[in-house]
C-alpha cells in the first residue's frame, strides 16, 4: 500500500470508469469537442499535422492556429487503425498523466525523500488532476511530458548519464512545449543545477544548447506558424495570451475569483488549509530547499498567470500545471507530523472532498443525452459536406456533433438580418435550433423536422 505505484495504477483503473463516453460533461466540453474536431478531420480531411482545422468556420476551410495538435494527433493514429471514437483522447490523457504522476515521485524522491514523494504524488492523484486527466485535453498531458524531461534533464546534470538522459530531455520538452506551451514553467527549476558548482561545466554547455534547441519548435509554432495561418485561413481561435500590465489588472480586477482557483479548484478547501499550514511551517524551520523549489515555481507561474489575464480566474484548467507544486509543499507537511494515524485520515478527507467534488464528471446528464442523435436525424435531410448553422454559440459542441460544418450562433444572431445573410451567401443548406437552448421560430423559412429537441429548417436559395 506504500508503492505509489499501486496507487496510480489503482486510480487509473478507477478513471476507467466510463471512459467511453461523450464529451457530455458540463465542464469543458468545449475544449473536449474543438481537440476532438481536429483529430477527426485529420482522419477524414487532411492528415497534415501542420494544417489543424475546425469545424464553425462558416464556408471557410476551418484551418487555423492552435496548440500543436500532437495530442489530436495521437488520437487520428488510433482512429487510422480502430475506427474513430470520441474517447480515444481520454485515454491518451489518462496514460500520460498516470506516466506523470510517476515521474513527478521519482523527481521528489530524488531531491527529498521517499515519504515526501508519496505523499505529495497521492495529493496530486486526488486533486484537480483527478478529473482533468480524463477529459480530451492537452493540459496535463503538456505537463506529464515536461515532468518526464525534467526528471531526464536532472538525471543528466546530476548523475551524468549521458545521451540517452539529454536526448529523452529534448524530446518530451520539446512535445511537451509544443503541446502547451505554459508548462515549460517547470524549466525554471533548471537554474538550481546551472549554478552547482559540482556539475562539469561541459555538461552544462551541452545542456544549455539542447535547452534552446527544445524552445526552438515552440517560438515557430506559436510565433510564426500560428499567426501566419490565422491570417492566412482569416479565422482566428486561439487564444494567445494578453500583454502582462493588461492581464495582471485583469486578475487585480478578478481577484477573488482567481485566488479562488488555488484555494477551492486546485486540491479542494481542506488541502490548501493544510498546504498553508506546511508553507508557514516550512518558513518557520527555514526549509530552503522546498521553499526555493516553490518559490522559482511561484515566480514563473505568476507571469503566466498576468500573461493568460481575464481568462485565468473564469476557467479551472488554468490552475492545472501548478497543482504539482502546491502538492509538492503539502506533501513536505505531512512528513513534519508524527502521527502516521493523523496523516493517513488528512489524505483519507483530501481524497473524500476531492472525488466528491468531481464525482459528476464521470457522468452524463440525460438532460445532454438529445445530443447524440443530432447526426442522424441531419442525416435523412442533408449530406456530411453539406454546411450548417446551428445553436448554441459560442460553445461548438453541438455542430461537432452534428458532424458537419459550418457556423454557431446565438438567439440574437437570428435575430440579425445580416447573419442570415451571410450564412446564406455563404452556403448554409440548414439551419438547427436546440430548443433547450431557445425556441425560436424562424419566419418564412420552411421547417422540416421538429421533436422535443429540435427544431430544423431549409434555407431557401434565392
Amino acid at each position: 500500500m506504500k508503492d505509489i505505484r499501486f496507487w496510480i495504477v489503482l486510480f487509473f483503473v478507477i478513471r476507467l470508469f466510463n471512459i467511453t463516453q461523450a464529451p457530455l460533461e458540463i465542464s469543458h466540453n468545449w475544449r473536449q469537442v474543438t481537440g476532438n474536431m481536429i483529430a477527426r478531420n485529420f482522419l477524414e480531411t487532411d492528415a497534415n499535422i501542420f494544417y489543424p482545422r475546425l469545424d464553425f468556420a462558416g464556408e471557410k476551410d476551418g484551418i487555423t492556429g492552435t496548440e500543436f495538435p500532437l495530442m489530436n494527433y495521437l488520437h487520428y493514429g488510433i482512429s487510422k487503425v480502430l475506427g474513430y471514437q470520441h474517447w480515444y483522447g481520454r485515454l491518451i490523457n489518462l496514460i500520460l498523466a498516470s506516466l506523470g504522476i510517476w515521474y513527478f515521485f521519482r523527481i521528489i524522491r530524488r531531491f527529498f525523500t521517499e515519504e515526501h514523494a508519496f505523499y505529495a504524488s497521492l495529493i496530486l492523484l486526488f486533486s484537480l488532476w483527478f478529473s482533468f486527466s480524463r477529459k480530451s485535453m492537452p493540459d496535463i498531458f503538456s505537463i506529464s511530458l515536461c515532468m518526464m524531461s525534467l526528471f531526464h534533464g536532472l538525471r543528466y546534470l546530476y548523475d551524468q548519464k549521458g545521451v540517452k538522459d539529454l536526448s529523452l530531455y529534448f524530446i518530451l520538452g520539446t512535445l511537451g512545449i509544443l503541446s502547451k506551451i505554459p508548462s515549460a514553467y517547470i524549466f525554471i527549476l533548471f537554474f538550481l543545477p546551472m549554478l552547482d558548482k559540482k556539475i562539469p561545466l561541459k555538461s552544462k554547455n551541452w545542456f544549455a544548447i539542447t535547452s534552446i534547441l527544445i524552445l526552438l519548435p515552440s517560438i515557430w509554432w506559436y510565433f510564426s506558424w500560428v499567426p501566419h495561418l490565422n491570417e492566412q485561413s482569416g479565422f482566428v481561435h486561439y487564444f494567445m495570451g494578453d500583454p502582462i500590465l493588461v492581464g495582471a489588472k485583469e486578475i487585480m480586477a478578478n481577484l477573488g475569483q482567481t485566488s479562488m482557483k488555488f484555494y477551492a479548484d486546485a486540491m479542494g478547501y481542506i488541502a490548501f488549509i493544510l498546504f498553508v499550514g506546511a508553507l508557514l511551517w516550512a518558513i518557520k524551520k527555514k526549509e530552503n530547499q522546498v521553499l526555493l523549489v516553490f518559490g522559482l515555481l511561484s515566480f514563473t507561474f505568476v507571469l503566466y498567470i498576468f500573461k493568460s489575464g481575464y481568462n485565468f480566474p473564469h476557467h479551472s484548467y488554468y490552475i492545472l500545471p501548478f497543482v504539482p507544486a502546491l502538492a509538492f509543499v503539502l506533501g513536505w507537511g505531512l512528513t513534519q507530523i508524527p502521527k502516521k494515524a493523523v496523516v493517513y485520515s488528512a489524505l483519507g478527507i483530501i481524497a473524500i472532498e476531492n472525488v466528491a467534488n468531481q464525482q459528476h464528471d464521470f457522468f452524463t446528464k440525460d438532460s445532454e443525452k438529445h445530443k447524440l442523435k443530432l447526426e442522424s436525424i441531419l442525416d435523412h435531410f442533408s449530406e456530411r459536406d453539406d454546411l450548417i448553422a446551428i445553436s448554441g454559440a459560442p460553445n461548438p459542441q453541438e455542430i461537432y456533433f452534428a458532424h458537419r460544418k459550418g457556423w454557431i450562433f446565438n438567439e440574437n444572431d437570428l435575430q440579425s438580418n445580416e447573419f442570415l445573410q451571410k450564412i446564406d451567401e455563404g452556403g448554409c443548406k440548414l439551419v438547427v435550433i436546440n430548443k433547450h437552448h431557445f425556441d425560436q421560430v424562424i419566419e418564412g423559412s420552411e421547417k422540416i423536422f421538429e421533436d422535443e429537441d429540435y427544431r430544423i429548417y431549409a434555407i431557401k436559395k434565392k
